[in-house]
């Protein structure tokens, strides 16, 4: 798609189900923007989002009638494959006070996969306040991000609400999460997160990373779980994980398996 989207409204056919900008010049900040002048963008399934330079964020939040007005983007949206954008800083962006008001019903409640690749400016992917816009989610994948610090953070250095660490997230669909090549990861979230249905876990080259939610605090391993997969060459890594439950690191050993080859991780 061409860099004359965001001059205006462009008919898409109605049974549109995919679309992928791939160097197209977009001239926005927000994804969102994008999907909004696209007539029937509503009933996308998947989006492929490659090599935009100017794109920031997924949505941008400000106050409640101007979301009211945008309308709501996404509420079909299936899988969102974000790759190479060099200003991305995460999947919500806050505009001046928009941290107390309430993001529109039926953002995102669809969405089963998440993929985000080399996008070099995120520190945090979504804020906690946020995760419940997420409700579906069953595969979250990043990999090559080289500034991620937090995958669910606290806070959001653009203005969201700080949410006591301590308390407790669920993503209540999960079942695929793999993080690969994060240099400066430091925590996939500080408080405990509930996944019964987490199945495999991959992590590859997260040399910071210190707990592996959502196993840290658990009594007992997840019912569903699997498998977590990680190479040979981290097994002095994965013995220097903490855990705040004493017997976690016992009970989770036989689930893990050190797997070399690098194909198998992201197939």
């Amino acid at each position: 798609m061409d860099s004359s989207l965001g001059e205006g409204k462009i008919l898409l056919p109605r049974d549109i189900e995919e679309l992928i900008f791939s160097g197209s010049g977009l001239r926005m900040v927000s994804l969102a923007d994008g999907f909004l002048m696209l007539n029937n963008a509503k009933y996308v399934k998947k989006c492929n989002v490659s090599f935009e330079d100017e794109i920031e964020c997924v949505i941008r939040l400000s106050s409640t009638e101007e979301q009211q007005s945008r309308g709501v983007p996404f509420q079909s949206l299936e899988k969102l494959l974000l790759r190479e954008l060099p200003n991305f800083i995460g999947l919500f962006m806050w505009e001046g006070k928009a941290a107390v008001a309430p993001l529109l019903p039926g953002i995102f409640t669809q969405l089963t996969v998440l993929e985000i690749e080399r996008c070099n400016k995120m520190k945090k992917l979504i804020p906690r306040s946020l995760l419940q816009t997420l409700p579906n989610l069953q595969n979250l994948e990043v990999k090559f991000c080289e500034e991620i610090e937090e995958i669910i953070g606290d806070e959001d250095d653009d203005g969201s609400p700080v949410i006591n660490s301590s308390a407790e997230v669920t993503m209540p669909r999960l079942k695929k999460l793999r993080l690969g090549v994060l240099p400066k990861l430091k925590s996939i979230c500080k408080g405990r997160i509930v996944c019964d249905s987490i199945e495999n876990i991959i992590i590859r080259l997260c040399m910071n990373l210190k707990k592996v939610a959502p196993l840290d605090r658990q009594p007992s391993p997840p019912p569903s779980l699997k498998e977590i997969i990680l190479h040979p060459y981290e097994k002095e890594w994965c013995e220097s994980l903490e855990w705040e439950h004493p017997n976690a690191n016992n009970f989770l050993q036989p689930f893990v398996e050190f797997v070399p080859s690098w194909s198998y991780i992201w197939s």
